[in-house]
């Protein structure tokens, strides 16, 4: 049980965060902001919107916001349990130390990981994360070594962002990005587009 329990998040973050109390009221309106993106999202899909309080990217954002309450309210041990549970239900890794505004939207939770601070309307694809870089100590507002996210950030598939960066509003992370530096407002980060190059036959 201990080894389920281990501390792998960034330590100065988790006893910054404690420090601010949530009130539930608070946690209760980041939770509807959270079920109103989904919706948005799964009335789109053929079939519509089915019980989405039971769809897995719902649980995953709801498991995470009981662990950042309990954890704000000075209570790790109860945050850290939750935060396991999460991990094993929905595959999703993140810290109740994490701090994110309403509107969270994990897409698929299994392999999504988030340990930083992020605004309004994150948005994380398949396999896409926000984390801190080891032995990195330089803290930008989100704990050492960790990103700090602004509003209506978009993360696609298998991106991140990776260590003490500023990422601005309105940005997007194109698939297979790992950004390491900071991003302004409106802005797009991409890799260049692959070359094709002609083989020989036979090799």
């Amino acid at each position: 049980m201990k080894a389920l329990l281990a501390d792998t998040a960034a330590p100065a973050l988790m006893s910054e965060s404690r420090t601010e109390r949530l009130r539930w009221s608070e946690v209760r309106a980041r939770l509807r902001a959270d079920r109103r993106r989904l919706l948005d999202v799964l009335e789109r899909q053929p079939g519509g919107a089915v019980m989405p309080a039971l769809h897995p990217a719902y649980v995953c954002v709801f498991l995470y916001r009981v662990s950042n309450y309990l954890w704000r309210r000075g209570r790790p041990l109860a945050a850290r349990v939750v935060w396991q549970i999460n991990f094993l239900v929905t595959g999703a890794d993140i810290s109740p130390a994490a701090e994110a505004g309403g509107g969270l939207l994990i897409l698929s939770p299994s392999g999504a990981a988030m340990m930083g601070r992020a605004g309004r309307n994150l948005t994380l694809m398949p396999c896409a994360g926000l984390g801190g870089e080891m032995g990195t100590v330089e803290d930008i507002g989100a704990g050492p070594g960790l990103p700090f996210v602004q509003d209506d950030v978009v993360l696609e598939p298998h991106s991140g962002v990776l260590g003490p960066v500023r990422v601005g509003n309105r940005v997007r992370v194109r698939a297979g990005v790992v950004l390491t530096k900071d991003a302004p407002d409106d802005s797009v980060a991409e890799i260049v587009s692959p070359r094709f190059i002609r083989r020989s036959r036979g090799v």
